[in-house]
């Protein structure tokens, strides 16, 4: 499990008749936890086995469970599949995506 659920719970409250605000209060916590080298190591695989993201140019960094990615993707599609395949990593708490688009 992952964290683009937790935005996904936020979209649909947002949905439900009658509500005027929303507090996404929602913490991913892992089952079981991972090292960032496992976490890591499991985020590059994902990357670069998905025929859908070019990750020739793509780094990771995993602290605390928090996976950094940067570098270059060719195209936007491609920047959001990369941060949903490294959310569904076990034991990843959080993503920063830093890639841009290599036009």
């Amino acid at each position: 499990m992952g964290t683009a659920w937790v935005a996904d719970a936020a979209d649909d409250a947002w949905t439900a008749p009658g509500v005027i605000d929303a507090v996404n209060g929602v913490a991913v916590v892992p089952p079981f936890p991972r090292a960032d080298q496992q976490i890591a190591a499991a985020v590059r695989n994902v990357l670069d086995t998905d025929p859908g993201i070019n990750a020739a140019n793509v780094n990771t960094n995993v602290t605390n469970g928090t996976v950094s990615l940067n570098g270059t993707v060719p195209t936007f599609y491609q920047v959001q599949r990369a941060s949903d395949d490294a959310g569904s990593v076990a034991g990843v708490i959080n993503v920063i995506n830093n890639l841009t688009v290599s036009l």
